[in-house]
């Protein structure tokens, strides 16, 4: 792997996500459309069309980038054009895929490691690598919000990897960003290249650097990866409709439990 490696050059401008609880849909937005770019499809998706339609999360009071991207492999997605961002719920139907020239679907999603809590730092930059931004979550300390320039860490080292433990199953975690790179300080310190949703006022222009490979803040348990495509027809990205699949994931009815807000 290289030091240093960055997908910047497909990714759109920091959203503000404002009262609303849809940093896991910002995120995952923020994944499918930098991996459609990567592809040659100039869009940005919709992340407006999720919170109102995606009755798997809870829109505005929060949800799961896993269920943004199941109920996506059985609904249609749609450009920021068609339904823009308002930072709070609004109702299913503002715009109707069937009258949009460019529709897109997810043909599969996974965690990063092939299940949930088996992320690793190597798995996750080649995923980037290999196809572009990935969806990450962490349990951000109190002085996260005041971040503004820099590598950020609020430990050394997550427990587990101080007492030469296994990494655990589950990790708590409430923040969805996008990881689209990583890097090396001129002093050695190595680096997560991230952006928020907290708008280009906050951190470095909306994104942040992150501490790599010590699972700060969690953030290196639970990568996720999707990927889209063009369903509509005229575009050489374009796929047949596949027929509908069952994907074992979270249990809809789960509890809050690392529910992203």
């Amino acid at each position: 792997m290289p030091a240093s490696f960055s997908a910047k050059e497909f990714i759109n401008s920091p959203i503000q996500q404002k009262d609303c609880g849809s940093c896991y849909a910002i995120a995952t937005m923020e994944m499918l459309s930098a991996r459609l770019k990567k592809a040659g499809e100039n869009v940005f998706l919709s992340v407006q069309h999720s919170l109102d339609c995606n009755y798997y999360n809870q829109g505005c009071d929060g949800g799961y980038g896993y269920l943004v991207n199941k109920f996506f492999t059985e609904n249609e997605l749609v450009s920021e054009n068609c339904s823009p961002y308002t930072g709070e719920d609004g109702v299913c139907g503002t715009c109707d895929p069937k009258k949009q020239s460019r529709t897109y679907k997810v043909k599969d999603f996974k965690f990063i490691g092939g299940a949930y809590g088996k992320t690793t730092e190597r798995e996750m930059m080649e995923e980037i690598m290999n196809h572009g931004p990935i969806v990450v979550s962490f349990e951000p300390a109190y002085d996260f919000m005041y971040y503004s320039s820099g590598v950020y860490h609020s430990v050394d080292a997550e427990d587990w990897i101080l007492k030469g433990e296994q990494q655990p199953d589950w990790e708590k975690v409430d923040h969805s960003v996008l990881c689209y790179g990583w890097g090396v300080t001129d002093d050695g310190k190595k680096y997560w290249n991230l952006l928020n949703s907290w708008g280009k006022s906050w951190g470095e222009d909306g994104h942040f650097r992150m501490r790599r490979g010590t699972d700060e803040s969690h953030i290196e348990s639970m990568g996720e990866a999707a990927y889209p495509y063009v369903v509509n027809k005229g575009s050489s990205f374009a796929q047949k409709e596949e027929p509908e699949r069952t994907f074992l994931g979270l249990d809809e009815q789960s509890s809050n439990k690392n529910k992203m807000f």
